[in-house]
């Protein structure tokens, strides 16, 4: 299978030469999980950088009771697992197929020889690093400071912002089927008391929910209550 053409559309790998992308390709292998397949438990041991080339994944941190915390979403151009190739420690989180998700990974002496000879990948990953770092920072202040309304506002918002489409009326569609348990672990609360914010804001006709996907019907609405 050739990936060149898959690679020159994510960012990390963009300005690769097709030669260069040729030679990254030959070290990559395909995997393909199914919706809600484990990739990997918090603890394994480390050694693979994950590209997401279809799908979705969630990073999790779970409990010992057995709550699990959504601290990222990603997809289609996003990477994961490079922690543990940094610093040779196990996992940091549980990592979860949220929809069917293919995957290319790369192992980690073929991860740091790519890193050697593209210091504009090693700035790219940087930048994430720093962009994860700062959306982690917010979600331990928002947990600290903002009650379960403005939590919720500001996650759908970032949904929208990430994977909205706009649908035949014009409004943001969340492309992205949402359990109300995902919400919940993603705000930190029960899923109850997110099930009734949720009526609550369908009421206000803030947003609508069909087959769980969430459209945005008043964005101001939901950015004053974000704040």
């Amino acid at each position: 299978m050739v990936f060149e053409g898959i690679l020159a559309q994510i960012p990390l790998f963009s300005h690769f030469g097709d030669e260069e992308l040729t030679e990254l390709t030959s070290k990559l292998h395909r995997r393909r999980f199914e919706k809600d397949q484990i990739l990997f438990h918090k603890n394994d041991p480390g050694s693979t950088l994950y590209i997401i080339i279809s799908g979705k994944v969630k990073i999790v941190l779970p409990s010992a009771e057995g709550d699990n915390v959504i601290v990222a979403l990603l997809s289609t151009g996003d990477f994961f697992g490079e922690l543990s190739l940094f610093d040779g420690e196990p996992r940091s989180a549980t990592t979860i197929a949220v929809d069917s998700t293919e995957i290319l990974t790369l192992a980690q002496e073929d991860f740091f020889r790519y890193l050697s000879l593209n210091p504009r990948a090693s700035k790219e990953i940087l930048g994430e690093l720093s962009r994860r770092l700062r959306r982690t920072d917010e979600l331990l202040s928002d947990a600290a400071f903002c009650n379960l309304s403005t939590r919720l506002s500001k996650r759908i918002l970032e949904l929208a912002d990430r994977y909205g489409q706009p649908d035949e009326e014009g409004k943001t569609r969340v492309n992205m089927k949402l359990r109300q348990q995902d919400l919940a672990d993603m705000v930190g609360a029960t899923r109850e008391s997110v099930n009734k914010m949720l009526k609550t804001y369908k009421q206000k006709s803030l947003i609508r929910v069909q087959r769980g996907f969430i459209t945005i019907m008043d964005k101001e609405g939901l950015l004053l209550r974000a704040r």
